[in-house]
């Protein structure tokens, strides 16, 4: 059977940072501290992989109906990270992007979230998506209201206009989305970009979650056949088209 292709695009839902703190004696704020320092290891590992865009589900819009001391925690969690590792980002030419509502947040989250996405825009080693305050549907609501606007009369142009909107953060599908901590659903993210992903579902608690846990996971996926519909046959065809 023929290798699947090399991963371009990898998305992760980095779940399970409560629960493995809970069962460790750890207040659940501490379990999302540790967590961020497995996802800035993962970007590293991205880029040693040659992984070129990498999309991390950080807090959904329904995680910001949770206590509010967590919330804030992990608003101030993102800040700091991306502050102490502004200059690791630039040497590893990682471009980041936070996609989400920022209208919840204060102009001063507002404002590192805009310092760091305007220094790093010329990096093109590794594409950081950020998915913070995030929900899918309201991604899709906002590219709608974007394309009405966009098209007016123009009924034709609507659906260019759409895709427009949806690639201006993220700028492709990804082949391969891994969710850790157990829970198989995708908790309404990314809906529209991952019509032909693999999933991968793993019992790996974020916080725990290494390097060799990837290797294994892409190892995996490099065993399966990725058909988008077609035959085995068809697909073979494409894929000598596409080479």
């Amino acid at each position: 059977m023929a290798r699947t292709k090399q991963v371009s695009h990898l998305a992760v839902i980095m779940d399970g940072n409560g629960r493995w703190a809970r069962k460790r004696g750890m207040s659940r704020v501490e379990g999302h501290a540790v967590g961020a320092k497995a996802a800035i290891d993962l970007v590293e590992t991205c880029v040693e992989r040659k992984i070129q865009e990498l999309t991390l589900y950080a807090l959904s819009v329904e995680n910001m109906t949770r206590d509010q001391k967590e919330v804030k925690f992990i608003t101030n969690l993102l800040i700091s990270t991306l502050t102490e590792k502004q200059k690791s980002l630039q040497e590893n030419g990682v471009r980041v992007r936070v996609i989400g509502n920022r209208e919840l947040f204060d102009q001063g989250v507002q404002d590192v979230i805009s310092f760091v996405e305007q220094t790093t825009k010329k990096n093109t080693t590794l594409n950081l998506n950020i998915a913070f305050n995030y929900s899918g549907k309201w991604q899709i609501k906002k590219a709608l209201e974007y394309a009405n606007k966009q098209s007016s009369e123009n009924n034709e142009k609507l659906f260019q206009h759409f895709e427009e909107y949806l690639k201006r953060d993220i700028c492709s599908d990804p082949d391969l989305l891994i969710r850790t901590g157990g829970e198989k659903r995708l908790s309404n993210f990314m809906l529209w970009h991952l019509a032909y992903t693999e999933l991968f579902f793993s019992d790996i608690m974020w916080p725990d979650f290494s390097s060799s846990s990837l290797d294994e996971i892409l190892d995996a996926y490099h065993q399966r056949e990725r058909r988008f519909g077609q035959v085995i046959e068809e697909c073979q065809e494409s894929m000598k088209e596409v080479g």
